[in-house]
């Protein structure tokens, strides 16, 4: 298996995109006080779908990297990937239905849906970076993609080549 295609690697990238679009860029719309409200949660409904399907990417490199895993990061791949379809399924065509209703102009009632939409975003960035630091630590802060024996043998042969040239 390639070393790029490992839960740790994986994990790390999705991590980091979820953290742009999600906890960064989206909430950063919302400060631009020249734009409707309307308009912004149009982008923000065109970005999601967008997201959604960057998701499924990830969650099929996610599940591809965990096959030869050890069981703890199986589980929190599939954690991870459960999110994202409940997420797919239920939550976000509620979330479009509200966004849909205020871009029509109307005031739909107050929900606590938004509340636990973000609730499993965070759970999903903490899962992905429980990943990664058990990737690190079962490597032993090896590069990732090198089994600890080799991560050891590298160090060993890299001592060696050090003393020869001292």
């Amino acid at each position: 298996m390639p070393g790029w295609l490992r839960p740790g690697p994986v994990a790390l990238l999705y991590a980091g995109v979820l953290i742009g679009v999600v906890f960064i860029a989206t909430p950063a719309k919302f400060l631009a006080p020249t734009v409707p409200i309307g308009q912004l949660l149009d982008v923000g409904r065109q970005t999601f779908i967008v997201f959604g399907w960057v998701e499924l990417a990830f969650g099929l490199l996610l599940l591809a990297s965990a096959v030869k895993a050890d069981r703890a990061a199986l589980v929190l791949v599939i954690g991870v990937c459960a999110i994202s379809l409940g997420e797919h399924l239920v939550l976000r065509p509620i979330l479009d239905i509200r966004v849909g209703e205020i871009i029509d102009g109307a005031d739909p009632t107050p929900s606590n849906v938004h509340h636990v939409y973000v609730a499993l975003e965070v759970l999903k960035l903490a899962l992905l970076i429980a990943i990664c630091v058990g990737c690190c630590v079962r490597n032993r802060g090896a590069r990732w993609g090198v089994e600890p024996g080799e991560a050891q043998h590298a160090l060993v042969v890299g001592e060696r080549r050090h003393e020869e040239q001292a």
